[in-house]
């Protein structure tokens, strides 16, 4: 499931003049559907004959094609500073979103976007997610270094009031824990799940937990990102950032890497969302850049197909998160991690662009 790893498997092999290895693992990463530069095929072609190269680049070719599926929704304006995090609330119709550098929770209720002042001590804005039943907007709130303020932030999970944006709570890691919360997912029971891609745990909480509690220990995975809750309730589906899709099992806490009836590229996955039957997910760790819709077999343990949705759109910067609504992927586009250095300084030669909002249409069964 990872190109990544394919690449080095590649890397390797050249260097250790194993031809059969460089042919199968170029020949895998084609049919996964990745991009390969031409210096890299330059590297690879001696291994190669003339004809088979020529296949090769054709393939290539056609994996890194730009495919342009969607239309600007909105702008979220320039002095909000990298914009990561989407949710939308179905019972009133707004979208929120929230930002790294600064941590402005923005509301927009189709007349631009109105910023609510966040208490002191709150981090980096990441993933967030809507109960809906509930009434609670659940944001991931973590400390990296584009967080302008890092002066006495606790990364946590911020418990809001969907309908005032009241704070009511912070659910603070468990002691001891070093990483950061990326991205949030609701179950059925209203238990709030949160990733950790800094350090590799997941991390869980019941209605009125105290504090978060640790579902998947750092170690069994390496960076999960995006997470959604299995058909069944049981599991948690994970995108870990480097090896593709995991299944934790929640009674457990012990995930399993989903099976693949055919080779495709699955690391590098951030925004994972539900969608229907499929899953939808944004990778911006790939080459090239995509949006995928992703078909599971029925007891969702095997995935069945990858179906390129958009692909290396001129128009992106670095896709992340997303949300659906009205039978669209509204989808952070151009969140410009690139431009923002320590502390939300504007890095040399850069200039920062308001965040452009897209929306695609989502497939009907």
């Amino acid at each position: 499931m990872s190109s990544g790893q394919t690449r080095e498997r590649i890397a390797k092999a050249i260097e250790q003049n194993d031809a059969a290895n460089v042919v199968a693992a170029t020949e895998l990463l084609a049919i996964m559907g990745a991009g390969l530069t031409e210096a890299s095929q330059a590297r690879v072609a001696p291994f190669f004959s003339t004809s088979q190269m020529d296949g090769l680049k054709q393939r290539f070719a056609e994996n890194a094609q730009p495919l342009s599926a969607s239309t600007v929704f909105a702008h979220v304006p320039v002095e909000h500073r990298l914009v990561e995090g989407l949710a939308h609330d179905p019972a009133t119709g707004r979208l929120f979103a929230g930002t790294v550098v600064d941590g402005d929770l923005l509301v927009s209720e189709g007349l631009g976007w109105q910023p609510y002042e966040m208490p002191e001590g709150i981090g980096g804005l990441f993933g967030m997610k809507v109960d809906p039943g509930r009434r609670r907007l659940w944001i991931a709130s973590g400390v990296v270094d584009q967080v302008a303020d890092k002066s006495a932030i606790s990364p946590g999970l911020l418990e809001m009031d969907a309908d005032t944006l009241e704070l009511i709570d912070v659910k603070f890691m468990p002691a001891g824990a070093q990483g950061s919360p990326g991205d949030v997912a609701i179950g059925q029971d209203g238990t709030v799940y949160v990733s950790d891609g800094l350090k590799g745990a997941i991390y869980r909480c019941p209605p009125g937990c105290p504090t978060l509690e640790t579902l998947v220990p750092e170690g069994p995975l390496t960076s999960p990102q995006g997470m959604v809750l299995s058909r069944d309730g049981k599991s948690l589906i994970v995108a870990d950032y480097v090896g593709g899709l995991a299944r934790v099992d929640l009674a457990t806490g012990e995930p399993r890497w989903l099976e693949m009836r055919d080779a495709a590229m699955l690391d590098g996955i951030d925004g994972l969302l539900r969608y229907d039957q499929w899953l939808i997910a944004i990778q911006n760790g790939t080459s090239p850049r995509r949006i995928i819709r992703i078909t599971l077999n029925e007891d969702e343990s095997r995935v069945d197909s990858v179906e390129v949705m958009e692909r290396a759109n001129p128009a992106w910067g670095e896709p992340t998160l997303a949300t659906a609504t009205g039978g669209r992927l509204l989808y952070v586009a151009d969140s410009q991690w690139e431009v923002w250095g320590e502390g939300g300084v504007v890095k040399q030669g850069e200039k920062p662009r308001a965040t452009a909002v897209r929306a695609m249409p989502l497939p009907v069964r």
